[in-house]
């Protein structure tokens, strides 16, 4: 249900926040792979991305954001995260 996805997105966004960011990829994850709505997929993803680069994954980000593409909304924001200024140093 579209209950569930949002409220593995704010699980994700707590676990984050509070630096466990296993949990936050694994909530994640779900999302993408058992939302409905497509644009909730490409949300997860992009916050995906985000997440795994955080947590050093810089190949696994790229590839998260491979799969969004040119996908209207989150394009910008696909593109934001690929940005070299956006990774962690």
């Amino acid at each position: 249900t579209p209950y569930a996805a949002n409220a593995a997105l704010l699980v994700a966004k707590a676990a984050a926040d509070a630096g466990d960011l296993a949990k936050a990829q694994s909530q994640l994850g779900w999302v993408v792979a058992n939302a409905a709505d497509a644009e909730l997929k490409l949300l997860a993803r992009v916050r995906l991305a985000r997440v795994q680069l955080a947590a050093g994954d810089h190949a696994a980000a790229l590839a998260t954001l491979d799969a969004v593409g040119a996908a209207g909304a989150f394009e910008g924001q696909a593109q934001e995260v690929r940005s070299p200024s956006a990774w962690p140093r």
